[in-house]
């Protein structure tokens, strides 16, 4: 089975999850990532971008000049400058962006020092980050990248490999190899602005956080601490060891984790019920236990919310309700650690969460919900939504990436979104 996963890994993608289908589900929940968009079609995948723009992180160029004062596309609009690049993976942190090419080259914009090396303050259009290897997938969340490349070595850049105050080390804009325990070969890695969990290849799972960071609220989930077990060290969860993890998930301060059984563990802060349960310790992982009969087969996580897609494609909620990101029918949006059903009419594949919006896929249309400000729900106005509502003519995305404001889709052909504007379905 390992030689078999590992002649898998040159294809993982493991920042958004793509609408090709799988081998079988066994497989994609073990090497905890999903297939990317096929080689065959990436000459003309497309990418959109909608929402803030007030940090560059849409790549537009009506945002990128001083002299344009709008701040925000309620619509999708074309990223005319990738449309020639065979773009095959997306991933966003808060306000900036990664994209892979089908030759693994990255090319990232928008602002703080995870957009790169040479722009360690912002860029508002996409820029190829030079002297990585060919890399094979990227991660990006909060104000942090990284890139995992063919020859093996793993590139991290941005806040939470700040060099410690004092030092000369290179700023935390340069991409610098991270140093990996022995045996550890990345098949996921997830961020948030305080923390980085890394699933390997063998189904451990490993936590870091940051010289600059604290108050961690128990979210690398480590039986030890200072100065045992550094923070900014990559270090094992103890706890999940026996556990065959096959799918990881960060929010703020908090993270999940999938088994290979469908099981989900949460740990860290729990102050709106994110964690999905009200008792056990929040330092470590525990696994949750539901009276639900369907198998789990993804999990996802936002700032302070979490999710979980059923193997029938239903998809839960709990956590956080201040900005209606749990998605529930009226009036049961409050934050609630009970998992209850996203009101959805179709099947879900994935889901991912901002500060205060959440998007959703399904068989290659695009659903939002939550926090309509400055037009990050895509449907071409600043309203609220309660109800996910479906992005009209959006029909072939295979990838979504959601920052703190904005998002990002992958789409197999251009969407005409000449007449975009829909009403928000609650």
């Amino acid at each position: 089975v390992t030689t078999l996963l590992q002649s898998l890994a040159d294809v993982i993608v493991c920042s958004a999850y793509t609408e090709t289908k799988p081998l079988n589900d066994w497989l994609i929940h073990t090497v905890a990532s999903f297939s990317p968009v096929g080689d065959g079609s990436a000459d003309r995948n497309v990418v959109m971008t909608w929402g803030n723009a007030g940090k560059k992180q849409l790549g537009l160029k009506a945002f990128a000049t001083p002299t344009e004062r709008k701040y925000h596309q309620p619509v999708p609009q074309l990223l005319t400058q990738l449309t020639d690049k065979h773009i095959v993976d997306i991933c966003c942190g808060n306000h900036h962006n990664l994209a892979r090419t089908l030759d693994g080259e990255v090319y990232s914009w928008g602002e703080g020092t995870a957009v790169g090396p040479e722009y360690c303050a912002s860029t508002g259009l996409p820029t190829k980050i030079e002297d990585l290897p060919k890399v094979r997938f990227i991660a990006a969340g909060g104000d942090q990248s990284a890139a995992v490349c063919h020859d093996g070595t793993v590139w991290t850049w941005g806040e939470l490999f700040a060099p410690k105050w004092g030092t000369s080390n290179p700023p935390a804009c340069k991409p610098q190899i991270l140093p990996l325990p022995e045996a550890v070969e990345p098949v996921q890695i997830c961020f948030s602005d305080s923390h980085m969990l890394l699933l390997s290849l063998d189904n451990t799972v490993w936590s870091r956080a940051g010289h600059q960071v604290y108050n961690l609220s128990g979210c690398l989930g480590r039986e030890c601490s200072d100065p045992e077990c550094p923070a900014e060290e990559l270090i094992m969860i103890e706890t999940l060891k026996k556990v065959v993890t096959v799918q990881i998930a960060c929010g703020l301060r908090h993270s999940v984790a999938l088994d290979v059984d469908g099981g989900i563990w949460t740990w860290g802060l729990n102050c709106d019920g994110q964690l999905g349960r009200s008792t056990g310790p929040g330092d470590r992982p525990v696994q949750l236990t539901w009276p639900v009969t369907l198998r789990t087969k993804a999990i996802f996580a936002g700032p302070h919310v979490s999710f979980a897609v059923l193997d029938d494609g239903t998809l839960l909620s709990w956590g956080c309700a201040d900005s209606l990101q749990l998605g529930r029918r009226f009036g049961e949006n409050d934050n609630t650690t009970e998992p209850k059903e996203v009101d959805i009419p179709v099947p879900v594949t994935s889901c991912y969460a901002g500060s205060s919006h959440c998007v959703a896929i399904s068989q290659g249309t695009v659903w939002t919900w939550g926090c309509g400000r400055s037009g990050r729900l895509g449907h071409g106005t600043e309203d609220n939504c309660a109800k996910p509502t479906m992005i009209k003519h959006v029909s072939e995305a295979l990838q979504i990436a959601v920052g703190d404001g904005h998002t990002v889709m992958l789409c197999g052909t251009t969407p005409n979104t000449d007449f975009l504007v829909s009403e928000c379905g609650e």
